[in-house]
Order: structure tokens, then sequence, then C-alpha cells
């Protein structure tokens, strides 16, 4: 942008990804993890069904079980992406 105030470097370290739980029952798949910043985050299974959080450190979430695998994508406030998976559950 032209914001006179920004930062040219500012954050370029895409968010680390830890913690992640996958439980599967039925019907859904809750899916939880933990960011090291501040984070939104977007979980979609095998078939492109996808759920999002909020930004935050301590994301959960679910989303229907289809397709066998689940990913996440976390996104910092400055644009960096991070991916986890797919995994299998």
């Amino acid at each position: 942008g032209d914001d006179p105030d920004a930062d040219c470097t500012g954050d370029v370290t895409p968010p680390v990804i830890s913690g992640v739980s996958i439980a599967a029952d039925k019907r859904t798949v809750d899916v939880s993890w933990q960011t090291d910043e501040p984070t939104t985050g977007l979980v979609c299974n095998g078939k492109g069904d996808c759920a999002s959080t909020g930004l935050g450190t301590v994301h959960s979430t679910s989303v229907a079980k289809k397709g066998g695998t689940i990913e996440i994508t976390a996104t910092d406030e400055a644009g960096n992406v991070s991916t986890y998976g797919p995994a299998s559950y």
C-alpha cells in the first residue's frame, strides 16, 4: 500500500501450526490446533468443504466427515500462510 508508516520489511515469517488434534465421529471431524502468533484458520476436508476460525492462537472447528483427509491453513495478519496436511483420519 501507500501507507508511509508501513514497515517495508514487516512480518515475513509464516505462522507455526502445532498441537494438531483430529477427532472423527460418525458425521463430522473436529479439528483443533495452535499457532505461535495470531492467525485466522481454515480447515478443509478432502471434498473441499471448509470451515474457518477467527483471529487467535488457539483454534477449533469441525467439518463434514468426507474425503478421508483434512488440511489446515493458517494466515497471520501480515498475510503469511502455513499449511498442515493433508492429514488422514
